[in-house]
């Protein structure tokens, strides 16, 4: 079997620095998880192209009469939260589906959390952090229309990624755990699902039974026990 060579982050080959990762969603991921994990690529691309942009924009934030330590943080942050966000959550939510790994579930659900809420305070933007949110975009109309229109586009992407974001967190959940139940469900993915979205995910009352699901609820619940199944929440007791 041929040595697979590392192919991620794309280098030109006169660059003395390779890759470090080998990102190949086709041949490492499992079938029926590959297009959630290229949702999840798509979504780091557009957090970075955002970065990207927010750059651009503490540009005319600085030029139409802002404050130069914007810029500087939102170079900071490019350079920072690009790399990072793709070693410390995707990374992981990668390895996870990758080789069914709980721990890396685990250091997924954590970190992307973190990320979700750092997203939401770059969303706000409070003016001398370095991202062109919605508080110092509004207050710059004031100021120069141009520069605040320039300053918007940042904002309304900032927005986007982190609804997002959460979008993915309780996608990412709702699959891990349909895909567990699922492996001790024999009545059809059908019934799992219904049992993971009315059941397990709400961690309803006890009394509560859906009357869709035809499988004996506790036999699932201590097959979840043992299985270590990340993203089902607390089973009821």
């Amino acid at each position: 079997m041929a040595e697979r060579v590392n192919n991620f982050p794309p280098l030109p080959q006169f660059m003395r620095i390779k890759p470090c990762f080998y990102h190949n969603i086709e041949e490492e991921i499992p079938a029926p998880h590959q297009q959630l994990v290229r949702r999840v690529y798509t979504l780091w691309m557009m957090y970075s192209g955002t970065l990207c942009l927010n750059v651009i924009s503490c540009i005319a934030w600085w030029v139409g009469g802002g404050n130069a330590t914007n810029f500087g943080f939102s170079l900071l942050w490019l350079v920072l939260f690009s790399p990072c966000s793709y070693t410390c959550w995707f990374r992981p939510l990668y390895k996870a589906f990758r080789a069914d790994s709980s721990f890396n579930f685990m250091a997924f659900f954590f970190i992307f959390f973190l990320q979700c809420a750092l997203a939401l305070i770059q969303t706000i933007g409070i003016s001398g952090w370095g991202t062109c949110g919605w508080i110092a975009t509004v207050i710059f109309f004031s100021y120069n229309t141009g520069s605040a229109i320039v300053m918007l586009i940042t904002a309304l992407l900032f927005t986007l990624v982190t609804a997002l974001m959460a979008l993915v967190l309780i996608k990412v959940s709702e699959h891990t755990c349909i895909s567990v139940v699922h492996e001790f469900n024999p009545h059809g993915r059908k019934q799992t699902q219904t049992l993971c979205q009315h059941i397990l995910l709400p961690s309803l009352s006890s009394s509560y039974r859906c009357t869709e699901c035809t499988v004996a609820v506790e036999e699932v619940w201590r097959a979840l026990r043992r299985s270590g199944a990340p993203g089902c929440g607390r089973v009821l007791q």
